[in-house]
Order: structure tokens, then sequence, then C-alpha cells
């Protein structure tokens, strides 16, 4: 037997791997240096996405896997001999077959063994022009009737179609959770499958899974984001009404408590407008550059509410409807939401028994532990800081609600702008 060592002997893996089997077809594998012994044989399960379980990688005679359900197809010979080769004819996406075209990509002539087969590529990859029959295949079977969601709670769902693999003499039925994967965007789904020169199948589709089906929510952007401002509208009200019910005990409360004053807005001394754009540039001022010493300026990395609502950036642009709900909930809900609370209740009672700028401090550390974003905390804070500085100098919450509002307007509609470009609008808060 031939072992290798080193100290880099994980490949692509994580810490927690001790080394790495070599399973492939080549001379110095494992597999072909106990070809005498196990007649080249082995066989491992590879377990349900989503479990936490193990299995066994079995040699020889105890690598033959015969049960209900268990269909076998021959491998290929080829060039080079590292790979495991198989002859796929086909696929068929729920009633619609697509033939595999013959394609060469190795160094041996012919399309026998016209796909590869393993379980360290994680996406299965396809030659061009099936792929791209495959995906207008994909795209026709779930142009299909609506059925009600399952858990009752989105207006319907779309059941998606299964797929059988054709191998020469086995048809390998996948489930839905080996063909239809979630993507970072909470209301896409996309098919672990890419076009390649190469054709490889992969470990998703491989891999086992616990469901036999599974049904995947989709619903139109517009419903999913007027959702969304219903819901963000009923946990402003619902937050409110808390914090008024908490404080109304203590009636009459001062003036400077909850205090929205619309005169003078342009008053250099103390008004709301001065004040909120005169803070939103010193805010904007500081947070770039401390960015652009630490890890280099990208526009939106000031955005903390964008990254809460990574799941939903899809919406972002999708429509004007959509566009408008973001614009509501980000310039009008949150801002007078968490002024009020932050400022509005929680610098003001600090400032009682505090030093003022020691209760801006206080306020400014819970305003950033509440958004929950430690790759973004120094910017919460600082933004903290200025808003709570801007509502101690004018003690009006119009102005600090102003300043929060500009901020947050202004990173939605850089996002619909890079959206409208094509970008990808993920890339500018990772």
């Amino acid at each position: 037997m031939v072992f290798g060592c080193g100290h880099h002997d994980r490949g692509s893996f994580s810490d927690h791997e001790s080394g790495i089997v070599g399973l492939g077809g080549g001379p110095l594998s494992l597999v072909s240096q106990l070809g005498s012994e196990t007649d080249g044989k082995f066989s491992y399960c590879l377990l349900p996405m989503f479990e936490n379980s193990t299995s066994k990688l079995n040699f020889g005679s105890q690598s033959i896997v015969s049960s209900q359900g268990v269909v076998s197809t021959s491998l290929i010979s080829k060039n080079p001999s590292t790979y495991y080769y198989l002859n796929l004819e086909g696929i068929s996406v729920g009633n619609t077959r697509t033939q595999n075209k013959p394609t060469d990509f190795s160094t041996d002539a012919g399309s026998e063994g016209n796909i590869i087969i393993d379980s360290g590529t994680t996406l299965t990859l396809w030659n061009e022009d099936l792929y791209d029959e495959l995906e207008s295949t994909v795209k026709a079977a779930t142009n299909i009737d609506t059925t009600d969601d399952p858990n009752g709670i989105l207006s319907s769902s779309i059941e998606v179609p299964g797929m059988i693999f054709h191998f020469t003499n086995a048809d390998l039925h996948l489930n839905r959770l080996n063909t239809f994967i979630q993507t970072p965007y909470a209301s896409l789904i996309g098919l672990p499958m890419m076009p390649s020169q190469t054709a490889i199948f992969g470990i998703v589709e491989s891999k086992g899974n616990s469901q036999n089906a599974i049904q995947l929510s989709i619903q139109n952007t517009d419903e999913v984001a007027l959702k969304f401002l219903v819901d963000q509208l009923l946990k402003t009200v619902v937050k409110l009404s808390v914090l008024f019910v908490f404080v109304n005990p203590y009636q009459p409360l001062p003036e400077d408590v909850f205090s929205y004053r619309w005169n003078q807005p342009f008053n250099l001394k103390n008004g709301w407008v001065s004040w909120g754009f005169g803070g939103l540039i010193a805010a904007s001022s500081c947070v770039f550059l401390i960015k652009g010493f630490t890890s280099g300026l990208n526009a939106s990395q000031v955005q903390n509410e964008a990254e809460a609502l990574l799941r939903l950036f899809p919406l972002i642009g999708a429509s004007n409807i959509s566009n408008v709900s973001f614009l509501a909930i980000l310039g009008i809900l949150t801002p007078i939401c968490e002024e009020t609370i932050y400022r509005g209740f929680l610098l003001t009672s600090l400032s009682k028994w505090l030093p003022v700028n020691v209760s801006v401090f206080l306020s400014s550390v819970v305003f950033t532990l509440a958004h929950q974003s430690p790759g973004k905390s120094t910017e919460i804070f600082i933004f903290g800081l200025a808003l709570g500085f801007v509502y101690a100098r004018t003690r009006n919450l119009l102005a600090p609600i102003t300043m929060h509002a500009c901020w947050n307007l202004a990173v939605v509609l850089i996002l619909i702008y890079f959206k409208a470009q094509g970008d990808d609008i993920l890339n500018y808060v990772s």
C-alpha cells in the first residue's frame, strides 16, 4: 500500500478533516491498490440532506447493494481513467423526455460514457445544448395550475415536476429536493445544474433525501411586497402601542418626550430639516471615512436595514409596487418606529439621570445591539451617535426621523438603480 502525507492534505475542505481518501480509478487510489483483495468494488451511501447521521464505506463483497428500488448501470472505461463514466441516454421532466445527444469530452473517441459521476462535485454539469433544452422543458413543465399551500400560509403554490435520469438499463427517479433547491433569495428556487464543457452528475442529484416530495411556494412579487408592507405596518403599530401603554401612567409627560414639532424646520439653531440633513452628511462622512480606512469603500456597506432584508432582495426593483412598498417600510415605518423608541423614549429617559453625552452613547449601544449585525456594528453605532446628538440638540423627533429616513431611502434607491442596471445587488451588502 502506498500512502501520502503532508501538512496541507485537506484540499478544499474544512479543518475538520484528517485527510483525503482517493477513490478514483487512478493507479494510486485506495480502490486500485486494494483491487486484488476487493475485486475493485466499493460502495458508500450519500446520506439524506439536512440529516445529522453517518454511513459506512464498504469494500469487496460487502459493497454489493441489492434491495427493492435499487437500479444499476455499467461503468464505461475511458481516458483519463481517474474518473467514473456513465452513459446517460436522456432526462424526463414530468412527461417530457429530452434525449442526450452524443458528445465527447474526453481523450477517447466515441459517445459512450458521456457523463462523469462524482460525489465531490456539488452541482450537476451538462453540455450547453442539453442544458438549454432541459431548462426550456423545466420552464414549460412548471407552467401548470396552482394548488393550495399545504401550510395554509401562502395564497398558492406550484408542485414542481419530478425528474428521471435515464442511464443505460437504469432509470433513476429523483425527488424534488434533488432537482430544485432554495437559493439565498427566499422567493427564488433554482435547478442545481449549470452548463459546462464537461458533463458531471453531481452530489445534489446523487444524494438521498427523507421526503418523497416537496411543494415549493411561489407568489407574485407584488403580493409578497404588499404582505411584507402590511406585516411591518402591524408590527410598528404594536411596538408603538406597547410603548405608549407603558408610559401612559406617567401622564402628563414632559414637553420634550415624544416631541414632534413642525414649526421652523429650517432654523439653523434647532430646525428639524436643517439638523436632519446636517446630521446625515456628518454621519455619512464619518462612516465612509472609517470604511475607507478599514476595508475599502463599498457604497452599500453602510446599510444595515438592507442586510436585514436580505431574504427579500429579489423584490427590490421587481416592480413599481414592490419598490413603493420597500420605500414605505424603510423610509417611513422604520424611522418613525426606531426613533420613537431609541431616541424619543430611551435616550430621553436616560438623560433624566445621566449626562446627555453618556445617554447618547448608551442609547447608541442599545441601538447597535438591537440590529444584530456584527459585521456592520461600527457603522450602526456611528449612525446611532449622530441620531442621538441631533435629537439631543433639537429635542424634536422629526430631526432624527428625517435623517434616518433619508439614509434608508438613499440606500434603497441605489439598490433599485443597480438592479435596473442588471447587477446582482447581493454583492453590494456582502
